[in-house]
């Protein structure tokens, strides 16, 4: 049976969330927790408050800071919530996101929440549902050539932020790790001037001209940032192991490098039977 959400895992969810709106009241986030995640079936159990189990474990992360007094708390220098002392609800509270400009760390501006809330209500993409695959898909899908690709490039990128912006090292996150390809990259870094960037990885032992799959979220976060220089695929060709770890060929994509630069070709479907 798949594993059930826990607060650690609220807590990396919740970053891509504010990454896309900003801000949230704990009822926002609630209903766009399904956004970049699954709940599995021990997920779904009703215990208490007429909820399911893991939009009770979304409260929590609110009612045990609570429970030990903070008003505000930050949360892997990523994001804070900040607790409503007017409210009896035991999850009342507002979520926001961490910015950096790569010396310190601040609250997103009020602007920019209206400007990302905005963007991501005009917005639309092709397909444009995030999906979390379910861990079965991931476990069958994900290879473990992919797997190492992407902690291969996970180290280099870290290794980049250490060397360039060492503020916001600890901000950078390997995001597919919880979410299988339910945000549509695999990696959350930044910019040299602090902004949010993201990374999907593409691995093969192969030549760089090797075709790749790509997964409906996947392609339609590329369509999504067309044009922006915040997002990028990485291309890892003739990768292997050796005595001192991974090694491979790099080359890098913008997002609009790849939607005009390669074919898309439909390789399966999924039935649902009718009901007519």
């Amino acid at each position: 049976m798949e594993p059930a959400l826990t607060e650690p895992m609220v807590k990396v969810i919740a970053r891509p969330i504010l990454e896309k709106y900003g801000s949230l009241r704990t009822s926002e986030v609630k209903r766009h927790f399904t956004e970049f995640y699954t709940p599995t079936d021990l997920d779904m159990i009703e215990k208490k408050r007429d909820e399911p189990k893991y939009l009770q474990i979304i409260g929590n992360v609110v009612s045990h800071q609570k429970q030990r007094g903070n008003l505000i708390e930050a949360y892997n220098n990523s994001f804070e919530v900040v607790l409503d002392p007017e409210s009896t609800a035991p999850d009342s509270a507002i979520w926001r996101l961490l910015v950096s400009d790569g010396t310190q760390l601040e609250v997103i501006s009020e602007q920019e929440v209206d400007d990302r809330q905005s963007g991501a209500t005009k917005r639309r993409p092709r397909i444009h549902r995030v999906i979390k695959t379910d861990w079965n898909a991931v476990n069958q899908q994900r290879t473990a050539i992919g797997a190492a690709g992407e902690e291969y490039v996970y180290g280099l990128e870290l290794d980049h932020i250490a060397t360039n912006t060492p503020y916001d090292l600890e901000r950078v996150q390997h995001t597919s790790r919880f979410t299988g390809d339910g945000t549509g990259y695999d990696i959350l870094s930044y910019t040299e001037d602090g902004r949010t960037a993201y990374i999907e990885v593409k691995t093969t032992t192969q030549g760089p001209d090797t075709p790749f799959y790509i997964t409906p979220r996947e392609y339609a976060f590329l369509n999504d940032h067309y044009g922006s220089d915040d997002t990028w695929l990485i291309r890892v060709s003739n990768f292997q192991t050796g005595p001192n770890g991974y090694y491979g060929d790099i080359k890098q994509f913008s997002a609009a490098d790849v939607i005009d630069g390669f074919d898309f070709e439909t390789t399966q479907y999924r039935a649902t039977r009718r009901h007519d």
